[in-house]
């Protein structure tokens, strides 16, 4: 089950898709990975894998804080 916090990206009118984002965390481990799922709470909804990355990411923010 995904957390409440996580959510599709918007659907793009053109192809009837869910857009799709960088993964943030992969991309700063210069992976290039899209993603369709971003975070609903963080500034800016960065594009995060799930479960993986969505979870490290909130790790690292919070051990930075």
């Amino acid at each position: 089950m995904l957390p409440s916090v996580l959510g599709k990206t918007d659907i793009d009118s053109r192809s009837n898709r869910h857009k799709q984002k960088r993964c943030t965390l992969c991309h700063m481990n210069k992976i290039r990975k899209m993603t369709t799922y971003q975070c609903k709470t963080c500034d800016g909804q960065p594009g995060l894998c799930f479960p993986d990355c969505f979870e490290k990411f909130h790790l690292i923010s919070t051990k930075e804080t």
